[in-house]
């Protein structure tokens, strides 16, 4: 098999590097959380907060926030479960809750593929009611990834697939977080699907009967338009949405 080495830093006095296996990169020296202090105004302290460095409980984190009590949320692309072929594991959503002794890890919800979810990407939002959202990339019943709600009860975290990816003319496979809009809607980005196949922007509503989804617009109208959205789009202080496509555009 082809392997192709990529230094990332050093850990411990070892580099850390990644290894290329075919559609996706696997680490091998597990990422870790870190947190920037600033102790003045020259110099910063890195602290390493967590170490993934058990499979079960995630692997490389993508993204995380902070919740209303202080505690970091987050979620890792892998690990988990162990039945999400070719991938090891299809990602979890974990909390780190700081203690007297440090930050204690604790998995919220691990991610099982199929129906349901499948390599979660870019940081969650947490509306006022103390829910969880966000996307996975893969998962739901059509393949095309999907959004999920998380929702704290007495006994855990549940969860709830919210809209499912990949139908005629839908977005497909988000790659990025959600942004919450002040009227209460989340927006999004789909790296393919739309009107064009070149992915598209996506709302959703909440209604009586849970969320509807809407595409507000689609790439790929023209040669000079962009394409493959990705990443969390914002907003001004407008109401404007600004946002990043991979490809496309005037040259």
């Amino acid at each position: 098999m082809h392997r192709q080495l990529s230094p990332l830093g050093y850990a411990d006095g070892n580099p850390v590097t990644i290894e290329r296996t075919r559609a996706r990169w696997k680490p091998q020296a597990l990422l870790a959380l870190i947190l920037l202090l600033v102790n003045s105004t020259f110099a910063q302290k890195e602290i390493v907060l967590h170490t993934f460095s058990d499979f079960t409980t995630g692997e490389t984190p993508v993204g995380v926030i902070f919740d209303r009590a202080g505690n970091i949320v987050g979620a890792t692309s892998w690990g988990g479960i162990q039945n999400c072929s070719p991938e090891p594991g299809c990602g979890t959503i974990f909390e780190l809750v700081k203690t007297s002794k440090g930050w204690r890890h604790k998995l919220l919800y691990t991610f099982q593929g199929g129906l349901d979810g499948d390599n979660p990407q870019g940081e969650l939002v947490l509306d006022r009611a103390g829910n969880l959202y966000g996307t996975t990339v893969w998962g739901g019943p059509v393949g095309g990834g999907t959004v999920f709600e998380l929702s704290p009860s007495k006994d855990g975290w549940t969860e709830s697939i919210i809209h499912s990816f990949g139908e005629d003319h839908d977005g497909g496979n988000p790659s990025g977080g959600l942004t919450l809009g002040a009227d209460g809607s989340m927006y999004g980005s789909a790296l393919w699907g739309g009107a064009h196949g070149a992915g598209a922007i996506y709302k959703l509503t909440h209604s009586k009967t849970g969320w509807d989804e809407s595409i507000i617009y689609s790439f790929g109208a023209n040669n000079q338009d962009g394409a493959g959205p990705q990443g969390q789009p914002i907003f001004d202080s407008h109401g404007d949405l600004y946002g990043a496509t991979n490809w496309g555009g005037q040259r």
